[in-house]
Formats: C-alpha cells, sequence, structure tokens
C-alpha cells in the first residue's frame, strides 16, 4: 500500500471518529457525556497533529516540507490543547507549561527527523548510465575542444 494513502486514511478516520463520539455523547450521556464539541475538535486537531509529525518521519520529503509539516503540527497541538482545557474545564493556568511542553518536544522530534530521516538523493539516474559524465570531465572536454580549434587557426595563419 501507498505510504500517502495509510496517512490519508487516517485523516479520514480521526475526522469520522470525532463526529461519531460527539453524536454518541448526545445519543448516551451516561457514557460519553464527557465528550463534547471541544473535545471532538481537540481530538481532530491533535491526532492531525500526529499524523503530519509521522508523515514527516516516514515520508521522504524535502527539508522545508519537513519544517513546515512540524510547525503546522506544533500548532494544531496548541490547538488541540486549547480544545481540551476549555472541553474538560480544566485550569487556565496550565496552558502555558504545556505549551511549552509541547513545543520543547517538536523541536526535538524535528531535530530527530531531520538528522536520521531517510536522506533524498540528488541526480542519482544519470550517475548510473553508461557514458555519464559528471561536470569536471564535461569542462575539461570543453576546454580541451577550445584548445584544438585555437591549434587549428593558428596553424592556418602560418600556412598563408
Amino acid at each position: 500500500m501507498n505510504k500517502i494513502f495509510i496517512f490519508r486514511l487516517l485523516s479520514f478516520i480521526v475526522l469520522l471518529l470525532a463526529p461519531l463520539f460527539w453524536l454518541l455523547s448526545l445519543i448516551i450521556p451516561s457514557v460519553f457525556g464527557w465528550f463534547n464539541f471541544s473535545v471532538a475538535c481537540g481530538f481532530v486537531f491533535a491526532g492531525l497533529g500526529l499524523i503530519i509529525i509521522a508523515q514527516n518521519a516516514v515520508l521522504r520529503l524535502f527539508f522545508a516540507y519537513k519544517r513546515l509539516g512540524l510547525i503546522l503540527a506544533t500548532f494544531f497541538e496548541i490547538i488541540a490543547l486549547v480544545c481540551f482545557v476549555s472541553g474538560f474545564a480544566l485550569a487556565k493556568s496550565i496552558i502555558a507549561p504545556i505549551i511549552c511542553i509541547i513545543i520543547a518536544v517538536v523541536l526535538i522530534v524535528g531535530l530527530f527527523i531531520s538528522i536520521s530521516g531517510p536522506k533524498i538523493k540528488w541526480d542519482e539516474g544519470d550517475n548510473h548510465k553508461q557514458g555519464y559524465k559528471n561536470y569536471e570531465e564535461r569542462k575539461k572536454e570543453k576546454e580541451a575542444q577550445e584548445n584544438n580549434d585555437n591549434i587549428e587557426i593558428v596553424i592556418e595563419d602560418d600556412n598563408k
């Protein structure tokens, strides 16, 4: 299965489960009474943030895309935190320390992903072709051809 398809499927499942649990909280309030709209939004943002972090760890993306994904995941996790705090009616003084913890964890994960992630190899396909010449070889051939052209011009002037 394609890796991108798996992450899209996980995103779809997260987006499907949040309203499903919210509906269950309205139908069966004794079991799912704690699950309100704010918790559903927190569930969606937290799930999508974790999926973006997993994508950055698994997929072969350019470094700028990985950084952008980690920044987006950080914002999603902070929004999820605010939603959970308002949904569970927790103390508002807990938000700032947990935001700092989230940012620190994402920075550490970003450092780990950028160091140990899969490397993208540049120009790998041309190097294996038969007769491939790198830049230095092409430059030497061009200089040699220019020198040969100059020698031919000099020879023609001597014969006149």
